[in-house]
């Protein structure tokens, strides 16, 4: 998928723990859906609205997994990296506010933030509970 606004590369993007690098997969996957329906211009309110609650039930999701298992490792990162969770859900609620106020349009400012947090946080923050468990 040249295409694709966000190309999942494991060589960056891995954290060596399979069942996360597949939900990391999907949160691309559900921003790259979204972004194509943002570029085609063609989506409703509703259908923008419809993706952007997939794709935020899922990292809800996501983050729960991800804390289930930083926990189950005795990852000593734990509640700073629920901080960050935390951090990153209330600006993806203010995003998802916005588009709620605005006129039903995505903006490119939205695929930015998103972009940049999920590369920022599976290399920056993710990769260092993936290097605990490599050493188990």
């Amino acid at each position: 998928m040249g295409d694709s606004f966000f190309v999942w590369d494991p060589a960056r993007l891995s954290v060596q723990v399979a069942a996360m690098d597949r939900e990391h997969q999907r949160l691309v996957g559900l921003m790259n859906a979204l972004h194509q329906r943002h570029v085609a211009g063609d989506a409703d309110r509703a259908e923008l609205g419809k993706l952007l609650d997939e794709f935020g039930a899922f990292v809800v999701e996501h983050f729960a997994h991800e804390e289930a298992y930083m926990a189950s490792i005795g990852y000593e990162g734990l509640e700073s990296h629920k901080k960050v969770h935390a951090n990153l859900l209330e600006k993806w609620t203010a995003k998802r506010r916005e588009f709620d106020a605005g006129d039903g349009k995505l903006s490119d400012a939205l695929f930015h933030f998103l972009k940049f947090w999920l590369n920022a946080h599976i290399q920056g923050v993710d990769v260092k509970y993936g290097a605990v468990a490599v050493k188990r």
